[in-house]
């Protein structure tokens, strides 16, 4: 099949471009990665080249928007003011989490190609409501969502897969712990306190041996000072001693828990209070059930008992370990690649 993708998320985009790659489907994506450079077609899967007619699409796209005077700085617009001629020859557009802007405004030109919303744990109990009504007449809308927790929304608008995301498990291994440091992963932590737990995190630095890592979040004293390549990422997961995994509301689980937990580096999390998004009474936060506590990774609500968790795994290398490889074994389980194309798989066959 040939797919356009819209995406706002560029990590997200590189995983999921790379499944439909490996499925054999033609792929356009004008996604986030090249913000700043023209949006050009997303560069970087192996393997993946766009056809000169891709490309094609691409110059003829801009020409559009120009003619439009739609502000080329700004994705939100450009992805809102799709063309005839870009969608015309796709079988499926896919749309990641954005709904109404992507979906709804662009819905006279993409009416009559299969339309995939992608969630990533960015819904609510209003959102839920507005795809509901609005898809209730248009079958050729599919769901394809990434968490059962999900289904607890309000309002649940329902799926057509459930299809959680993957990492290629030789890619997060390894795990040594031979840095004796609590880490953690989040960008722009401190702008978005609620969000984040920051509280949580300038707790836990406080308190342990610990280490911020990700953009943006300059003048904290407990910040790595810089952001990280791909290769670089991995080895810090590889070589620290435990990951203190602070959620993102109100996503139900996020891609660095997923790293993290995939590499082995035991994970200490907070639990189903401050994981929920209590603003929009949420109830998906799942990744307290995901871990069993003591076994395969630790999660509490109380931040003096995730300190203790942290400390009892710096000091306590048998558990660490044991820790890690239960987490890990359960991770696979979970997002393990293969299985998860498999389903893709099955998805695009009964479209």
């Amino acid at each position: 099949m040939k797919i356009l993708y819209l995406s706002c998320h560029s990590i997200h985009e590189y995983d999921e471009l790379r499944i439909l790659h490996d499925l054999g489907h033609e792929i356009l994506s004008i996604g986030t990665l090249q913000i700043g450079n023209g949006f050009g077609a997303r560069p970087g899967i192996p393997g993946l080249v766009h056809s000169e007619e891709f490309l094609e699409k691409i110059d003829k796209f801009y020409e559009h928007l120009r003619e439009k005077n739609v502000p080329l700085n700004d994705p939100m617009e450009i992805f809102s003011n799709l063309s005839s001629e870009l969608v015309k020859d796709f079988d499926i557009v896919m749309v990641m989490c954005l709904f109404r802007p992507w979906v709804e405004r662009n819905w006279d030109v993409i009416k009559d190609k299969i339309v995939i919303w992608r969630t990533n744990g960015q819904s609510n109990s209003h959102l839920e409501n507005y795809v509901d009504v609005f898809r209730q007449d248009k079958p050729n809308i599919k769901i394809a969502r990434y968490s059962p927790t999900e289904r607890r929304y309000k309002n649940y608008a329902g799926e057509d897969a459930m299809l959680r995301f993957a990492k290629k498990i030789d890619e997060f291994d390894n795990w040594n712990g031979n840095t004796n440091r609590v880490i953690s992963l989040c960008q722009s932590a401190k702008e978005r306190s609620y969000s984040c737990n920051f509280p949580i995190i300038q707790h836990m630095s406080e308190n342990l041996p610990y280490t911020l890592y990700g953009r943006a979040n300059d003048g904290l004293p407990y910040w790595s000072g810089k952001e990280l390549s791909y290769e670089e990422l991995k080895q810090v997961l590889r070589d620290n001693k435990v990951y203190f995994y602070n959620g993102t509301k109100p996503s139900c689980y996020t891609l660095n828990f997923m790293e993290a937990w995939l590499t082995g580096i035991p994970v200490v999390a907070v639990g189903n209070d401050l994981g929920n998004d209590h603003g929009y009474e949420l109830n998906n936060y799942e990744v307290p059930e995901l871990i069993e506590n003591g076994v395969n990774g630790f999660y509490s609500d109380d931040k003096n008992e995730l300190v203790e968790y942290c400390n009892t795994l710096l000091n306590d290398d048998k558990l660490a370990k044991s820790i890690s490889s239960a987490g890990r074994n359960k991770a696979i389980e979970l997002f393990g690649y293969d299985d998860i194309l498999l389903k893709w798989k099955e998805f695009f066959n009964s479209l």
